[in-house]
């Protein structure tokens, strides 16, 4: 849906109405958003010697905790969970990279 709302593939998708169709469903995010939290902990505890998964992990822990809680920030969540998604693919890359390097 994001990737046809960025293309604009289609004249009834939009923010507007991804803001509509996530506050329809906020009751099940919450609980993924719990799910979330947790397992960003546990990768949190899990690469204690990779600073850039670390911060990732604490950027994801923060987007999701508000869009618990203030879900009309939605659009800054998305944003800030994106970054952490980017941000451990890319550094945990090359962190195992550099690993199997040595």
């Amino acid at each position: 849906m994001l990737i046809a709302i960025f293309l604009g593939g289609s004249n009834n998708l939009s923010w507007a109405t991804l803001v509509l169709i996530y506050s329809n469903i906020e009751a099940k995010v919450f609980w993924l958003g719990i799910i979330a939290i947790i397992l960003h902990v546990i990768s949190y505890l899990d690469a204690m010697n990779q600073p850039w998964v670390l911060t990732a992990d604490l950027i994801g822990i923060a987007a999701h905790i508000l869009l618990i809680f203030v879900p009309s920030f939605f659009y800054i969540s998305l944003i800030l969970i994106w970054l952490s998604i980017f941000l451990t693919l890319r550094k945990a890359y090359k962190h195992k990279h550099l690993q199997t390097r040595a």
